[in-house]
């Protein structure tokens, strides 16, 4: 894209997991270990890289920030293409 002339441009597709607002910390915090200890594992690696993606893990509090980012990115672009959900 950027050869094409579209300086900047970047787009990429994530996936989280997520848990019903007022799941209890203790519970978010045990899944949030878990799933990293798996990303980081030689099994973890594995099966990404088998599918082509990249781990990052985290904590909850870097998924939210990650998100609203995201948000505050692509929110001029669906204004301007005027998309409704």
């Amino acid at each position: 894209m950027q050869e094409s002339g579209f300086k900047g441009f970047e787009a990429s597709a994530w996936y989280a997991m997520v848990a019903p607002t007022g799941t209890p910390p203790e519970v978010v915090n045990k899944v949030n270990g878990v799933v990293n200890a798996f990303l980081k594992s030689d099994r973890g690696k594995a099966v990404l890289e088998q599918n082509a993606l990249q781990g990052v893990g985290g904590s909850p509090e870097d998924l939210k920030t990650f998100i609203a980012s995201e948000l505050a990115k692509w929110k001029p672009v669906i204004e301007t293409a005027k998309i409704a959900m």
